[in-house]
């Protein structure tokens, strides 16, 4: 079944989405993945965590088109590798995936089902993909809950830009619950008490 705009309608309760990072930064791996050796999560396997905390199965939703790899925009790119590494989560990070074979396993079958029009690559920047966003979270049929997960500093601008986004573009927007949540590593070794948000209509 098809909008009028043509996007997909999708079905479920919860959304995850893991920000995007740009593929070509230095510190990609430890942002995005995290750091092994330290056990601390980056975006993606902390939202893998999250997700396993889930009643039921997320949607996972990918951004943005703000960087690209091998031909693949940053989304593509960044669900791509999740897929490819996320069997390896328990020897990677037993401290938070011990134990968790079986449902990786049957999370991965889920994303490799659900998600592949989940990508939101229009965008270059957090409000860009916030607005973006919000398009496609109307095209998810009981929809009840959106949980955005970021780097801790960056976390507080995609809380502003988002809620504001979501609210211009959203239809039942006042009967969803949104949550921010801010995973273990940060870009440019900066911590939330770094960063000073600034609107300057960027």
């Amino acid at each position: 079944m098809n909008t009028k705009n043509s996007l997909p309608v999708f079905e479920g309760r919860t959304v995850i989405s893991p920000q995007g990072y740009n593929v070509h930064a230095d510190d990609w791996q430890k942002v995005v993945w995290g750091d092994q050796k330290k056990q601390l999560l980056g975006r993606a396997p902390y939202a893998l965590w999250v997700s396993l905390k889930e009643k039921e199965p997320p949607l996972f939703l990918w951004n943005t088109g703000a960087s690209q790899k091998n031909g693949l925009k940053e989304a593509s790119y960044t669900r791509n590798y999740v897929l490819e590494h996320m069997l390896e989560l328990p020897k990677q990070f037993p401290t938070f995936f011990a134990g968790t074979e079986k449902k990786l396993l049957s999370l991965k079958k889920h994303l490799q089902k659900h998600n592949t029009l989940l990508l939101e690559e229009i965008s270059y920047n957090t409000r860009e993909s916030m607005f973006a966003m919000g398009i496609m979270l109307n095209h998810i049929v009981g929809l009840e809950e959106v949980i955005i997960i970021s780097s801790d500093n960056h976390t507080p601008r995609c809380m502003r830009d988002g809620l504001v986004a979501f609210h211009a573009t959203m239809c039942r927007f006042s009967q969803i619950r949104f949550q921010f949540e801010a995973c273990h590593t940060s870009y440019a070794d900066k911590k939330i008490d770094d960063v000073i948000i600034r609107d300057l209509g960027d």
